[in-house]
């Protein structure tokens, strides 16, 4: 669909920091089953409580986005289009997190 508009530009972006880790890593959440089912009620469960008690969750969320792409940026690269989105996400992550950000583990495992 892209390749039949020829004037249409691609800008991908990427946004971190707006689901409190607080809620993020709450036990219910932590129930909820799979890694996509933990977000999504996280998500929810912040919603809720931002409407219920306002100004009562304070983040800063994290943006950046690529340069645009169009067409021909992409027909020179060769590969189908969904690898190149993805290779130029990859590096767009890269400069989006330079540093891992610290996660708390469930588990640590001491090896001597």
């Amino acid at each position: 669909m892209l390749r039949q508009v020829p004037d249409t530009r691609i800008l991908l972006a990427i946004v971190s920091g707006v689901v409190s880790p607080h809620i993020r890593w709450n036990p219910p959440v932590k129930l909820a089953g799979d890694g996509h089912k933990q977000r999504s009620f996280a998500e929810i469960m912040q919603v809720i409580q931002q409407m219920i008690l306002t100004n009562s969750i304070d983040l800063s969320a994290r943006q950046t986005f690529s340069s645009p792409l169009s067409n021909a940026d992409l027909a020179r690269l060769g590969e189908s289009l969904l690898e190149v989105m993805i290779t130029k996400e990859r590096s767009l992550l890269d400069i989006h997190m330079p540093q891992p950000e610290y996660v708390l583990p469930a588990y640590i495992s001491l090896i001597d």
